[in-house]
């Protein structure tokens, strides 16, 4: 399944903590704050 993470910031504790995720040491609740595809159904997977 693809995934896009977007971390918003480059400090390290941003970074630790989108690794963790990444490797299954933290939840990813996979719930977007914003509309990644601006409304546009026919761009959805």
């Amino acid at each position: 399944m693809p995934c896009v993470v977007i971390a918003y910031a480059a400090t390290t504790p941003t970074k630790r903590a989108t690794v963790a995720a990444l490797v299954g040491e933290a939840p990813m609740p996979g719930v977007s704050p914003a509309d990644a595809f601006c409304g546009h159904a026919d761009v959805r997977c």
